[in-house]
């Protein structure tokens, strides 16, 4: 009887323990990481053991950068998550900076030779007493007393001096140490504090029926990452298909290593506005262009080589690595190294590049030259705690933002499906919104689609939180291609090798940056950027010094002329094209007539060879050259004008 009402008053504190709210904090690691053109998505695995009842789980050690308007969750059939909701924690930063090391170190240097000094100091002055206490002199009466005196004071004497020479220079030496100890603890008072290191903490809030080994899947985007499209495009003969090697260049400044990770590249992004754009009414005013009545420049011979480098700084003039440096409208760009620096080849025709990074505010800078240094200042944003109970589904909170040839890009999108709200546990699910790595991807079938195209790396992939990059090969291809040459020779007297490809839209490319090989040899580096709405893709691989062109002026019909106020000048221009190659080559010559933006200007082409056109004012020829063949083309033009104003022809 005893024992039966023992037993009966244990079973509402057993049932009650079952029920209790248990507090755990679980460990995670990163599993998979998708990098996108902009941003990642970062898959976790959270192990779990759980026994029946209702749990609060905290999932600690997450980067800050985590958007919480992305976080999802997912589980079992044996797991219903109540809740979630997200919170940042702070903790002192263990290690000591570089500098403070450094200074600590050259104090305990100090204190060493402080002691060794110290020491040295009492031993002489142990000397000096034991002289003083032991100067016996020799008696009187001997033969030599006199000579032995004067011996015993000359070494007494010089003894002394020694001892208080060297006793100097150690007190010296003593204060001149104390003075840089002193002032080395002075700057290591004057440091900056370190801030607390910031953290993402995920809350859950969990119910289990039954005791369960299971493991959470917890995935989430982070914008400071990112990738870049590279290419080498390598042609070992004229007379073989062009090889394309297909890689990325990837960063990521997420607070968090990606540890040997499964690594996925997207060429979509998730802030990609997803939403088509709305038709507003398109108003126009007057416009009245101005011109420079005295000084016209006609037939400009600047030529742009698209490099552009500088450093980017911070509010202080710090240099701020990791930045994020594009070409609007592209996916061409780059990041700056640690020293704030970058350099990136962009095509002509860029007006802008865009400056971001996390905490700053967005640059817009215009294109006035090769050198661009850029300062951001502070944006300061709080960001508040997200907290969302019994949200069922798949649920998308994601923030979206809404060389002659003015191409169309299209380029893909990545977003998460909308799902429906409700006030029920979830059940499974839950949503809220230059080194080169050696890894070949593997994708599906090559067809064009305007949706992004994913590229899954075989091996496991490493990447510290750093603004070095890392790149990785993703495919090679083999592709048919037929070669000819481009040359504009009053800009560049050189002729450019060009690859034409049919069907291109199966390799999937975007706007980057290639590097041009051309029989082992290394040509340079270029922007590449692509036509989509043309069914030829053509590809510059720089200039060939095997096809020679020249061009010059011919002076004996070329000259100035009056009539009263007016003013007639004639350029006639001879180019010259040599194929050096072995075997025939294509080459497309275009020279420019110039078109007059007055009135009073009237001009007149010279000479009847070439296709003209008039609107664009340009002459082509075609040319197809044996091996050895040197072809002489000549053109020209007539200007005439008031003989006030000045025309810049050259």
């Amino acid at each position: 009887m005893k024992r039966l009402l023992l037993t009966l008053l244990s079973l509402p504190l057993i049932t009650g323990f079952t029920r209790a709210q248990d507090k755990i904090t679980l460990t995670s690691h990163i599993q998979k990481v998708t990098v996108f053109i902009e941003g990642a998505q970062v898959d976790r695995k959270v192990p779990v053991y759980l026994t029946p009842g209702m749990h609060e789980v905290t999932i600690p050690d997450l980067t800050p950068l985590l958007s919480a308007g992305t976080l999802q969750t997912k589980g079992t059939d044996n797991i219903d998550i109540v809740s979630v909701k997200t919170g940042k924690s702070y903790e002192e930063k263990k290690e000591h900076s570089h500098k403070e090391d450094s200074i600590n170190a050259k104090i305990n240097e100090g204190k060493n030779r402080l002691a060794l000094l110290e020491s040295t100091l009492q031993i002489l002055e142990e000397e000096k007493a034991m002289l003083l206490e032991n100067k016996e002199l020799p008696s009187e009466g001997s033969d030599s007393w006199a000579e032995n005196l004067e011996k015993a004071a000359n070494f007494y004497r010089q003894r002394l001096k020694d001892i208080s020479s060297e006793s100097l220079d150690v007190r010296l030496e003593i204060d001149s140490i104390g003075r840089v100890i002193a002032l080395s603890k002075k700057r290591l008072v004057t440091l900056p504090t370190e801030k607390p290191v910031e953290k993402t903490e995920v809350y859950l809030e969990i119910r289990v029926n039954r005791m369960i080994r299971d493991t959470l899947q917890l995935s989430y985007q982070v914008a400071q990452a990112r990738w870049f499209p590279e290419y080498d495009f390598r042609v070992n003969d004229l007379r073989s298909p062009l090889k394309i090697e297909y890689k990325a260049s990837i960063s990521q400044q997420t607070g968090e290593d990606w540890k040997n990770v499964k690594m996925v590249v997207n060429t979509g992004s998730p802030n990609q506005a997803s939403q088509a754009p709305h038709a507003s009414t398109w108003w126009i005013r007057p416009y009245s262009p101005t011109y420079r009545q005295k000084q016209v420049s006609i037939g400009s011979t600047d030529y742009y080589d698209g490099s552009v480098s500088g450093i980017v700084v911070d509010s202080n003039g710090e240099p701020l690595p990791g930045v994020t440096v594009m070409v609007p409208s592209t996916s061409i760009g780059t990041v700056t190294d640690v020293e704030g620096r970058y350099s990136l080849q962009v095509p002509q025709g860029s007006n802008n590049l865009a400056y971001s990074f996390v905490g700053m505010q967005s640059v817009t800078h215009p294109i006035d030259g090769n050198l661009i240094n850029v300062k951001m200042e502070e944006d300061v944003t709080q960001l508040s705690e997200v907290v969302v109970t019994g949200m069922a589904g798949s649920a998308s909170g994601i923030n979206t933002r809404a060389l002659n040839r003015g191409p169309i890009r299209i380029r893909g999108n990545a977003t998460l499906a909308a799902g429906s709200s409700h006030h029920t546990s979830i059940r499974g699910s839950y949503g809220m919104e230059d080194n080169i790595q050696d890894l070949d991807g593997t994708t599906e079938s090559l067809s064009f689609s305007p949706s992004p195209k994913e590229f899954e790396i075989q091996q496991t992939f490493s990447l510290k939180s750093h603004p070095e990059p890392k790149k990785i090969r993703l495919e090679s291809y083999q592709v048919d291609a037929e070669y000819s040459y481009f040359a504009l020779p009053r800009k560049d007297k050189r002729a450019y090798l060009q690859a034409n490809i049919t069907d291109w839209q199966r390799l999937n490319m975007l706007d980057g940056t290639a590097n041009l090989f051309l029989e082992n040899t290394f040509l340079g580096r270029i922007p590449f950027m692509k036509d989509q709405l043309d069914d030829t893709l053509q590809i510059d691989l720089g200039p060939d010094p095997k096809v020679q062109v020249g061009y010059e002026t011919v002076k004996d019909l070329s000259g100035t002329q009056f009539f009263g106020n007016k003013k007639k000048e004639n350029r006639v221009y001879e180019i010259k094209v040599k194929n050096n190659r072995l075997f025939p080559v294509s080459v497309k010559v275009v020279d420019l007539i110039p078109k007059p933006m007055m009135e009073s200007i009237k001009v007149e082409r010279i000479g009847e060879s070439g296709d003209y056109d008039e609107e664009e004012g340009t002459v082509t020829w075609s040319l197809n050259l044996k091996p050895s063949e040197v072809e002489t083309l000549r053109t020209g033009f007539e200007l005439k004008h008031p003989s006030g104003i000045a025309l810049h022809l050259e």
